[in-house]
């Protein structure tokens, strides 16, 4: 068969080899030294393919002992395909026939536009899903402060809401904001939302927890595996923090800021609309009390059987 394969060689519109029982070239088209840029007079015969491919590499600089050993491994399999790559972004693929006696006949198919066309469409897939996962998280974004918001905030309550774990929540107000807004104007007033939400969030942190801005000068804290002590404490330092907070540096004449916090703990499973009511039971009444207070409230665990 070897003296029919050496005639064909010349009319395979691809690049085309006969390899021998070690897998050296005993003869090649001139199709197949385009391919790999096989210089003018320079002979392939008694090489192997991955010899010609580190050569080709070489010359541009790189080391290929890896993709020299997936050459051939790749001879190995017959009527399998496999890729080369070649310097300037080209890609060769490459099919290996053998025949009972050892004789190798293989083709060299350049691939390189399909392949690049491949390479586009992956990167068009791997930005769309960039994009739709910033879309997913503005969505779920407050844009004043960068805090998740009230969408965000109740998908992630009724999930920690599920778990059979100790849950607490935290219902934040700002004592007379109207009036700081009056007083100062909305911009300053904005300045105090995005300050308090950045004290707040700098206090709070950890799995199974949330920060959220649930909509005008109200927040919302989720402290999942919490007790109400561990919550309660929680709230201590939020209020210690903000006291510490540079209220000048927002407008020089505001000297405090302050919030009321409604606290509501549950051993989980529980409803999240009502632990979520709880914590909103105990803010209306740190507000009635005189502002500027921790009310706490606690729920009786619900567990739930499938």
């Amino acid at each position: 068969r070897t003296p029919l394969l050496l005639e064909a060689l010349p009319f395979s519109p691809d690049g085309a080899t006969i390899l021998d029982a070690e897998d050296r070239i005993i003869a090649a088209n001139d199709a197949f030294r385009l391919l790999y840029d096989v210089p003018a007079g320079r002979p392939v015969t008694g090489v192997s393919l991955d010899e010609i491919v580190a050569e080709i590499w070489s010359r541009a600089g790189s080391r290929v002992g890896a993709m020299r050993a997936s050459i051939r491994n790749g001879l190995r399999y017959d009527g399998a395909p496999f890729e080369i790559e070649l310097p300037g972004q080209r890609w060769l693929r490459v099919i290996a026939r053998h025949s009972v006696g050892g004789i190798g006949f293989f083709t060299h198919a350049d691939i390189t536009m399909a392949k690049r066309q491949h390479i586009e469409l992956l990167e068009a897939q791997a930005a769309l899903r960039r994009a739709n996962a910033e879309l997913a998280k503005l969505a779920g974004t407050d844009g004043l402060t960068g805090l998740a918001n009230r969408r965000a905030f109740m998908d992630f309550l009724t999930t920690e809401a599920r778990n059979s774990k100790p849950l607490a929540l935290l219902a934040i107000d700002v004592d007379h904001f109207k009036t700081i807004n009056d007083r100062f104007g909305h911009l300053v007033g904005d300045a105090c939302l995005k300050l308090i939400g950045l004290t707040v969030a700098e206090q709070v942190g950890g799995c199974g927890t949330l920060v959220s801005r649930i909509g005008g000068e109200e927040f919302g804290i989720v402290l999942g595996d919490t007790s109400l002590d561990e919550a309660h404490l929680m709230a201590l330092a939020i209020r210690a923090a903000l006291a510490r907070a540079p209220w000048r540096s927002v407008h020089p004449s505001l000297d405090a800021v302050t919030i009321s916090i409604g606290l509501c703990s549950v051993e989980g499973p529980v409803d999240g609309d009502t632990l979520h009511g709880c914590a909103d039971d105990a803010l209306y009444a740190a507000k009635r009390n005189g502002r500027d207070r921790i009310e706490t409230r606690t729920l009786p665990g619900s567990r739930r059987t499938a």
